[in-house]
């Protein structure tokens, strides 16, 4: 129709290619920057093996630039990690002592052992009177008089 008075409108069309434009353009410039980040990250990778190096005077390290450059392996790796750190790695001296607490008090309180085998329940005393001292229990009651909220008194008519 192109003797057709009627104004052609193509807008849609044109948004379409536009669109279609600026999301082929995004995608080349989201790739550049992958490869950016790919080449700078392999680059902090190669810094680190070389200050690895320089650390520990071992120019040759236990892996090489194939480790690095190939593709991931799982079976490759168990092998290499196998080789790198057999059984005689982990074979260190161990210690197969008990650990020993000393049970002395370092507080200078001296607490009774109980023995709860042949514990009748009503001592006169509750372990917890026998440890705390005066100012122990001063906190306690302090602590309780700030937290506790306060009641209004109720008085008997």
């Amino acid at each position: 129709m192109e003797h057709s008075l009627r104004k052609e409108d193509n807008k849609r069309k044109l948004k379409r290619v536009e669109v279609k434009e600026r999301k082929a353009r995004e995608k080349v410039e989201k790739m550049e920057d992958l490869k950016k980040l790919r080449d700078f990250k392999r680059k902090e990778i190669e810094e680190k093996i070389e200050k690895l190096k320089e650390i520990t005077g071992n120019k040759e390290m236990a892996f090489n630039d194939e480790d690095i450059d190939g593709d991931f392996d799982p079976e490759a790796h168990d092998r290499r990690m196998q080789a790198l750190f057999s059984d005689d790695y982990y074979q260190g001296p161990e210690e197969e002592q008990k650990p020993k607490f000393d049970l002395d008090d370092e507080d200078g309180l001296d607490l009774e052992i109980e023995n709860f085998d042949n514990w009748t329940g009503n001592t006169g005393d509750t372990g917890m009177q026998k440890i705390m001292n005066p100012i122990v229990k001063m906190k306690i009651l302090l602590w309780m008089l700030i937290m506790i909220p306060k009641q209004p008194l109720k008085r008997n008519s």
